[in-house]
């Protein structure tokens, strides 16, 4: 039987199932164009985003001195309403599941949504950290066996994102070309990192241990997906 979801949560999957999925479906309506400032699809913070995706996908950079690294965040994805109703996402899935325990576990989905059959394989990819697949009625993740544990459990919700968004209707093999940043990407790396690193407790544990490394460790997260989360909410 096919789970009932809220009014926000389909207006988070009618935008997404309205756009392209490399461009922000929302720009006609939101608030950031009107202003003409932060729109995702300006090409200055497309560029902006740009660099901080290819950084947050990036396990060997060293983040021993991190105000040396200078990039900022589109103010689309730190103010922008689809990015919040992914946030809102991430924080329903964790309620249902997560027993406040840390790290957060990396199944909270694959044993509760609409009882979707979800395959975890483990293979060597040349370049990417995972890819989903639709065999039949289930799916499959395929996730790089060479990748860290953190990254692995990153990618699993990064494209249980996908997965969550072909479920309402939105075609998860849409692609960017020519290299440009992709919408659906940008939000399936929020939803990942929103639902491994809850808020509260992120600021808590920064506050105790103030080292990026550590707090890597702890959640057990890529290290630049802890230096995006402290950096997105204003810790560093």
């Amino acid at each position: 039987m096919k789970e009932e979801i809220e009014s926000w949560e389909n207006e988070l999957w009618t935008y997404t199932n309205t756009g392209d999925g490399v461009r922000c479906p929302h720009s006609d309506s939101c608030e950031l164009e009107k202003e003409k400032v932060g729109c995702f699809n300006t090409e200055e913070e497309r560029e902006k985003t740009r660099k901080i995706h290819l950084l947050v996908d990036n396990d060997d950079i060293d983040f021993t001195d991190y105000n040396k690294i200078d990039l900022r965040f589109s103010e689309c994805t730190k103010q922008g309403k689809i990015f919040e109703l992914v946030i809102r996402l991430a924080q329903k899935f964790r309620s249902k599941n997560w027993h406040d325990s840390i790290p957060v576990p990396d199944n909270l989905i694959l044993k509760d949504y609409n009882n979707l059959p979800i395959e975890i394989r483990y293979i060597r990819l040349k370049v990417n950290h995972g890819a989903v697949w639709r065999l039949y009625n289930s799916w499959v993740i395929h996730l790089n066996s060479s990748d860290s544990l953190a990254r692995q459990r990153f990618t699993v919700y990064h494209e249980i994102f996908h997965i969550l968004a072909h479920c309402q209707g939105n075609p998860v093999f849409k692609r960017a070309n020519g290299g440009e940043v992709s919408y659906n990407e940008v939000l399936a790396d929020h939803f990942a990192a929103n639902i491994l690193l809850p808020h509260d407790l992120v600021v808590t544990k920064w506050s105790e241990i103030k080292n990026i490394d550590k707090m890597a460790e702890i959640f057990i997260v890529p290290k630049p997906v802890m230096w995006g989360t402290l950096r997105m909410n204003r810790l560093i």
